[in-house]
């Protein structure tokens, strides 16, 4: 249930910046940012925040996540009918990892304490 809960924040929060900031800069239309929020975040918490957030720390997960952010959002006419350049790809991509700065530190917070016995 912590990892649906999760899931469901880091949504939230990657779905807003994305349908504020996407059709601002780009041919995107709020349902096609809501696609692509959804495939930042899914992809994004299993490589960013469960894979290198514990191991390498804030800076690091914070940068992987505005890479592979901007890269999604770069990909995105591979997949669906949008036209988004790099530039758009990466003031989207930096927005967002802004916002992953802020969910890192509950997801750093929310971390179950470990005890030794």
């Amino acid at each position: 249930m912590r990892v649906l809960t999760q899931l469901i924040i880091k949504y939230l929060m990657v779905g807003l910046i994305t349908v504020l900031v996407l059709p601002a800069v780009a041919a995107v239309t709020f349902g096609q940012a809501l696609w692509a929020a959804l495939l930042v975040t899914l992809i994004g918490y299993v490589l960013g925040d469960v894979g290198i957030l514990p191991r390498a720390g804030n800076s690091v997960a914070v940068v992987a996540d505005f890479a592979l952010a901007t890269l999604i959002y770069w990909a995105l006419p591979f997949v669906m009918p949008v036209a988004i350049g790099f530039g758009p790809a990466l003031v989207t991509g930096g927005a967002v990892a802004v916002g992953e700065i802020l969910y890192h530190m509950y997801l750093t917070a929310s971390r179950p304490r470990q005890t030794r016995g």
